[in-house]
C-alpha cells in the first residue's frame, strides 16, 4: 500500500509526496490499523486463498481517462490533492475490484470497501436467488412427479 509520509494529521493530502515515493514502510500506524480492521472486513466474502489488496494508485493518471475524470468532476489540480485507493480481491484468476478517490486518506479507503462490499453483497444475492430458484424447480417437480 502506498502512503503519505508521516506528518501530524496524515489525514489530508497537504503534504502529499509523490506516489513513487509512498511506500508501506512509511505508512503512518493509524493508517495501517484501520487498512487492516478493512482488510477483515471482507472475511465473510472470501476464502483462505483469497489475495486482498489495498493498493494506492496515481491520482494524476486518472487524466487519462477521460469518462472517469467527467464522473468524478476533477480538475488537475483537484487530483494532485487526492488519494486513490483500491481494493482487489484474487483468487484463481479471478478479480474483483472497487475504487475510490478522496482528499482524505481513510475516506478513500472507506469508499472503495463500500463499493467492494457492495458489488459482493450483489453477487451473493444473486447466488442466493439462483439456488433459492433451483430449490423451488426441484420441490416443484419432486412433488409432481410423486403424483
Amino acid at each position: 500500500m502506498n502512503t503519505p509520509k508521516k506528518t501530524k494529521d496524515t489525514s489530508q493530502n497537504e503534504n502529499a509526496v509523490p506516489m513513487d515515493r509512498i511506500s508501506l514502510e512509511n505508512l503512518d500506524p493509524d493508517v495501517k490499523a484501520y487498512i487492516y480492521q478493512t482488510v477483515n472486513e471482507f472475511e465473510n466474502f472470501v476464502t483462505p486463498q483469497t489475495l486482498i489488496a489495498v493498493i494506492a494508485r496515481d491520482p494524476l493518471k486518472l487524466i487519462k481517462n477521460t469518462d472517469r475524470i467527467n464522473e468524478l468532476d476533477l480538475t488537475k489540480d483537484d487530483l494532485k490533492k487526492m488519494y486513490r485507493i483500491a481494493i482487489c480481491l484474487n483468487e484463481e484468476g479471478s478479480k474483483l475490484e472497487a475504487e475510490a478517490v478522496d482528499q482524505n486518506i481513510y475516506e478513500a479507503i472507506n469508499k472503495a470497501k463500500a463499493k467492494l462490499l457492495k458489488q459482493l453483497s450483489e453477487i451473493q444475492d444473486d447466488v442466493i436467488s439462483n439456488q433459492d430458484r433451483r430449490n423451488q424447480i426441484k420441490a416443484a417437480t419432486s412433488s409432481s412427479s410423486s403424483h
